[in-house]
């Protein structure tokens, strides 16, 4: 099976041979949201909030949030937003 590199150079052939913790997961979902954040800054205060009470449900709910707006849609860097997301509920998954 060859080695997949995502647009930020995280292996996902070796994701899912990686045992995933919760600060590891906030560590990654952090990096990944907080460029997202900075295009929209209307979710600051969901990421702030992220930032001091971190759980997976808030974060999950952050990213369907994000995913249905339409300034989201129609950023330019969507697609790469899109890809975040996807590694974040990769980690999530992993996680169990």
């Amino acid at each position: 099976m060859a080695a997949i590199t995502s647009n930020i150079g995280i292996n996902i052939t070796f994701m899912k041979h990686k045992n995933y913790s919760i600060a590891t997961l906030k560590h990654e979902a952090i990096d990944r949201l907080w460029p997202i954040v900075g295009e929209l800054p209307k979710y600051k205060h969901k990421f702030d909030a992220l930032l001091v009470n971190f759980n997976i449900d808030d974060v999950l709910e952050l990213i369907n949030v994000l995913f249905r707006d339409n300034d989201f849609k129609f950023s330019p860097h969507s697609s790469v937003y899109n890809t975040y997301f996807d590694e974040i509920e990769d980690i999530i998954y992993y996680m169990k």
